[in-house]
């Protein structure tokens, strides 16, 4: 019997990917043996027409592969953990049973968190891209091609920007223009829990109505604004959702709004599904939240003179297959202001960094400004940047796990860092301010708990942040080391090792996140709800999902020609806050306070 007989034998494999996860896992590693046998046989002295059969069958079984990495990639995708964000609009999910991510993965799918991570990036033109290069070329196709395929799209994608010409105020409101700001109401949906909502009252702006998904970004959201009604209803599971797609709650939003006599949308759309740093995923439900959003706008056009709406820089390059029967051959962003623009609103458009705007955190974002009222322009970038330093640097050390001594559960909770495994700890303590632990020596590399060496080898991993700057953006999943810069710059030690080897504390996310420490002009200390203390994941989460607040308050200084809502009183907002009065350019001295001694 021939080698190549055995061959088709043992290895024959479907032209159909299965679905169910136990003929997958069988289907791939069939298909992984094929290629690796054949593989072997290249190897040797072939006939040139044996050495062709063999190749042309790897290619195939690594086709197969490759689709079927891509289904599992759906599958990957779906996994719905205690640690997933904002998932609950996913279709049908696999049922996790509260295990967590990596248990999942090791359990079901026999995968590290690395290995699922690259298959999850799969997408349909990457994998069948892969494939034809490989059977034109004669080539074994990888999932390192598609991959590669993917990234050049991006790549291409994001060089061809939509051509902007934003509108900037020469000077930014004086103290004196403030003084003369009339109060209007808004409106904000995706609210998360508010985030962007507490400096507006120094602005003269009153949210009156709010609308969330999420039960608990809800409940959070009524317990820090008392007076902003939150537009939900009950759920099939007794809880409460404010489903913005549920036409319901589209009419109840829209009632609200026109009753209370707002003038202003506040829009920030979940982002998962556009950036960079999260899956990219287009076929997921949230990249069309903005088709409801606009159809809200329509509704309440009759009496709306204000829109601002938040989101990822990729709004502006994304132009997703499966919903260009909305689109058309424009991106997200271009739609998005043609729409506004149809309604009467003069539109503009630029992505800002809230580290210009007196937040110690750097994070872009897609900022578009919509008015019937005369051009929203936008603020002046401030001439300094808030560093850590500024920000957190006269705090006390803290090392992972470690319990601070705060009477108070409150304290104690949002000081304290999370635990580490000993060998993390290990090599964070041997990584110097502003370094990647993979620029440390050999033996204090990254490594696991066993260990190995880690697999997480891009530079950006394991990397201690820089106090000279703002911070990294902060993300969700800001509480693992491994991803995007989390890690506390940390100080030089006598003993040559540097402390806080450990990610930010919560108190220190806040911080970054733009909110004060003291209390002051007639504003309260921001403080999490009783509920929340404790559950580091939502906090975390929302964090990292949130619009910065004194971004959304600046802009918010610059709406142009309000007329004040009949509703409401001068009176009723906070006191301006004012230091020394304004600078030599107009600049406000206003609170936040942190702002007023480093950035102006």
């Amino acid at each position: 019997m021939s080698e190549k007989i055995k061959y088709l034998q043992k290895y024959t494999i479907p032209s159909i990917v299965p679905v169910k996860d136990a003929d997958l896992a069988k289907y791939i590693h069939l298909a992984k043996s094929a290629i690796r046998y054949a593989k072997q046989h290249l190897k040797l002295k072939l006939e040139p027409e044996d050495y062709k059969l063999f190749l042309k069958d790897a290619i195939y079984a690594a086709s197969c592969l490759l689709r079927a990495e891509l289904t599992l990639a759906y599958k990957l995708k779906n996994i719905k953990t205690n640690q997933g964000r904002r998932t609950d609009l996913l279709k049908k999910a696999i049922d996790t049973k509260n295990r967590t991510k990596k248990e999942i993965l090791v359990n079901d799918f026999n995968l590290t968190p690395n290995q699922a991570k690259q298959i999850s990036r799969l997408n349909e033109y990457g994998v069948e891209e892969a494939i034809k290069y490989g059977e034109q070329n004669n080539e074994i196709p990888t999932r390192k091609l598609a991959l590669s395929f993917i990234q050049q799209k991006q790549k291409q994608e994001n060089n061809n920007p939509v051509k902007l010409h934003p509108s900037y105020v020469r000077k930014n409101i004086s103290v004196f223009a403030l003084e003369e700001l009339k109060p209007i109401r808004s409106t904000t949906l995706f609210a998360n829990v508010g985030i962007c909502e507490w400096f507006l009252p120094f602005a003269r702006i009153h949210n009156v109505n709010g609308n969330e998904l999420l039960p608990e970004r809800i409940r959070w959201h009524e317990e820090v604004y008392k007076d902003c009604e939150m537009i939900k209803k009950l759920d099939e599971n007794g809880k409460f959702t404010g489903d913005i797609w549920d036409k319901d709650i589209q009419d109840e939003i829209v009632r609200k709004h026109i009753e209370k006599g707002c003038s202003l949308i506040i829009a920030t759309p979940p982002c998962q599904t556009f950036t960079v740093a999260g899956k990219r995923d287009f076929n997921d439900p949230r990249t069309q939240l903005f088709v409801p959003m606009l159809e809200i706008i329509k509704r309440v056009n009759d009496v709306n003179q204000y829109v601002l709406i938040e989101n990822v820089p990729e709004y502006l390059t994304a132009k997703p297959k499966n919903i260009q029967n909305i689109i058309g051959n424009k991106t997200i962003a271009q739609y998005i202001k043609k729409e506004l623009q149809k309604l009467g609103y003069k539109v503009n458009m630029d992505i800002l960094n809230a580290a210009n705007y007196g937040t110690p955190q750097h994070r872009e974002r897609l900022i578009i400004l919509a008015s019937k009222c005369g051009v929203w322009k936008f603020p002046k970038p401030f001439p300094k940047q808030l560093t850590l330093m500024n920000a957190i640097g006269d705090l006390p050390s803290i090392e992972a796990g470690q319990k601070p001594h705060y009477r108070d559960k409150y304290s104690r909770f949002i000081n304290s860092a999370p635990a580490l495994e000993k060998c993390e700890v290990e090599f964070l303590k041997h990584t110097p301010t502003g370094k990647s632990a993979w620029d440390n020596p050999k033996k204090y590399q990254p490594v696991n708990s066993d260990g190995t060496p880690s697999h997480a080898k891009h530079k950006a991993s394991f990397s201690r942040e820089d106090w000279a700057k703002p911070a990294s953006t902060i993300t969700s999943d800001s509480d693992y080391i491994g991803g995007h810069n989390t890690i506390h710059p940390g100080h030089l030690l006598a003993d040559g090792t540097y402390s806080d080897a450990r990610v930010y504390t919560i108190q220190e996310k806040l911080i970054l996140t733009g909110f004060e420490r003291i209390s002051g002009a007639g504003l309260p200390i921001y403080k999490i709800p009783n509920f929340a203390i404790g559950n580091r994941k939502l906090i975390t989460e929302v964090l990292g999902e949130s619009f910065l607040p004194r971004l959304a308050y600046y802009l918010a200084l610059e709406i142009p020609n309000r007329t004040q809502c009949s509703q409401e009183n001068i009176d009723n907002f906070p006191s301006l806050y004012c230091v020394d009065g304004p600078d030599e350019d107009g600049l406000i001295f206003t609170y936040p306070k942190m702002l007023l001694t480093e950035v102006l």
